[in-house]
């Protein structure tokens, strides 16, 4: 429930500028966005990132929303092997190949393994193992946080250190590409939608449900074509913290990452749509995590587009 809660606030924060761009008053809003709860299946937070309130009817039948998209999973995807990407420590475990950087669980570690760890790395980012959308992650600071962590399911990651074009976008948090991948019948992989991740102002996490900004990735260039948004909607040519201009800003190496994405496909050949977080570094790649319900509010937030059309190709 308090997700409902926690979207409708947030919903009526994007709705201070939007009432007044379009000069209309919120009830119109809230009643248009019931609306289309009840005939698309949208969220709050999908109804303002989809910018439902201005697009037609076919446009928003284009939309892969909320309510199709256990549909869509069931589809493409075996719930047996969810475990692997919903489990933080399965995940490393079973993409050794793509993860490199050191871990360790919690839950079974002692005080002593524990601080060996955090004696080892210079920065270490903590991960609430039951949580998503970047709640909860912080970077350990030494004190009383590290005897408190084994009072739950955490993972201890050594902090990525990225490419250092990507730190000048925003170097306080780790900003990663966010690539939404599916296989053919054949089981070959295309891309259906990348964006950029960056965290906002001084913020340690890149998540969009944690104040990041999502900037949209042209596919075969790896060039960001267009502004980026938040949560609320609000669009960013520059970023808010650094100043940096983002659009029209390439990421490095982007055919390898491509290359690096489509060969972690292929471990499950039956999860054939899955998220893929990556972080860019001077030495390759670092796979973050694969995601495996993909938010379909990020996926298509950025570009401002339905890819229902998109996901239909390959069903």
């Amino acid at each position: 429930m308090s997700r409902y809660s926690d979207a409708f606030n947030r919903m009526k924060i994007s709705l201070d500028e939007i009432c007044e761009k379009y000069n209309k008053r919120k009830i119109w809003f809230y009643w248009d966005a019931l609306k289309a709860f009840v005939i698309y299946g949208v969220t709050p937070n999908q109804y303002i990132g989809f910018e439902f309130y201005k697009k037609s009817r076919l446009e928003k039948m284009r939309y892969y929303t909320a309510r199709k998209s256990d549909k869509i999973e069931k589809t493409f995807n075996d719930p047996s092997k969810a475990q692997y990407f919903n489990d933080k420590v399965l995940f490393n475990q079973t993409f050794t190949q793509w993860v490199k950087r050191d871990y360790i669980a919690t839950e079974n570690a002692t005080d002593e393994d524990l601080q060996r760890f955090v004696n080892k790395h210079k920065k270490v980012i903590v991960k609430p193992i039951s949580l998503s959308s970047g709640r909860g992650i912080h970077v350990y600071r030494g004190g009383g946080t590290l005897n408190a962590l084994k009072n739950d399911k955490y993972i201890l990651e050594e902090y990525i250190e990225q490419h250092k074009e990507m730190a000048l976008l925003n170097p306080t948090s780790v900003n990663t590409v966010r690539v939404y991948t599916v296989l053919d019948r054949l089981g070959e992989p295309h891309i259906v939608s990348a964006t950029l991740r960056i965290g906002g102002s001084g913020s340690e996490v890149d998540n969009f449900h944690s104040g990041g900004i999502s900037y949209p990735v042209d596919l075969k260039s790896g060039v960001i074509k267009g502004a980026g948004k938040d949560i609320h909607g609000r669009e960013y040519l520059f970023h808010p913290g650094t100043g940096t201009q983002v659009v029209g800003f390439k990421i490095p190496r982007y055919d390898k990452l491509k290359e690096f994405v489509f060969s972690a496909c292929k471990v499950f050949p039956t999860s054939r749509l899955i998220a893929w977080d990556v972080a860019v570094t001077e030495n390759g790649f670092e796979m973050v995590e694969g995601n495996y319900e993909g938010d379909p509010g990020i996926m298509q937030y950025a570009d401002c587009c339905g890819h229902l059309d998109i996901l239909k190709k390959y069903h």
